[in-house]
């Protein structure tokens, strides 16, 4: 027969283990979705290079003159650019969805865990009255100003993210615009 004070030591624990693996399960779960939207991406980008390589036979096979192959050239390096422009923002894109939904995780497992100590303790408080009640509203003070912070350092890392993101958007946008600018000074004219 146990007594009411170790099952209350006992429940916290148990139910901590299984959060842990109720954790692990999803955080492998998650990754197998984003290692296999990695892959359909990888396919895609194959099939993209295939197609673009039998594009790019045709046209060079269909030249006639200096001022079609510099067209060419040109468009070439046109549709190559943003080809590459398109695949490193689809890897952002799937790299910042994968941070978010962890972080989001992450945040879940923080928020059940403090709420699941703060409701072990009150338990803990019934079960074993001559547990000093000035300590576990420190405690208590203490989970309320880390789930604060942890909400705080969340909402800062957002704000960076999105930073980032809207600063690699700008960026990818500029060096676009400037290499199209450039390769249009250097296109020999039709006279």
């Amino acid at each position: 027969m146990t007594n009411p004070a170790s099952q209350a030591l006992n429940q916290p624990l148990n139910q901590f283990f299984n959060q842990q693996l109720n954790m692990s399960i999803r955080l492998g779960q998650l990754s197998m979705e984003h290692i296999s939207r990695l892959a359909k991406l990888q396919l895609d980008i194959a099939k993209q290079y295939l197609q673009h390589s039998a594009n790019t036979s045709t046209r060079v096979a269909a030249i006639q003159n200096p001022q079609d192959m510099a067209k060419v050239h040109q468009d070439l390096r046109d549709s190559l650019l943003d080809s590459v422009l398109g695949v490193s923002r689809n890897f952002y894109d799937m790299a910042t969805q994968t941070q978010s939904e962890v972080n989001k995780l992450i945040e879940e497992q923080i928020n059940a865990f403090n709420q699941s100590l703060a409701m072990n303790m009150d338990n803990a408080i019934k079960a074993s009255p001559s547990i000093a009640n000035m300590m576990m509203a420190s405690l208590k003070s203490n989970i309320a100003s880390t789930t604060s912070t942890m909400d705080n350092l969340s909402k800062a890392g957002k704000q960076v993210a999105d930073f980032t993101d809207a600063s690699i958007r700008a960026a990818t946008v500029a060096t676009v615009d400037a290499i199209k600018s450039s390769a249009t000074l250097n296109i020999p004219r039709a006279t």
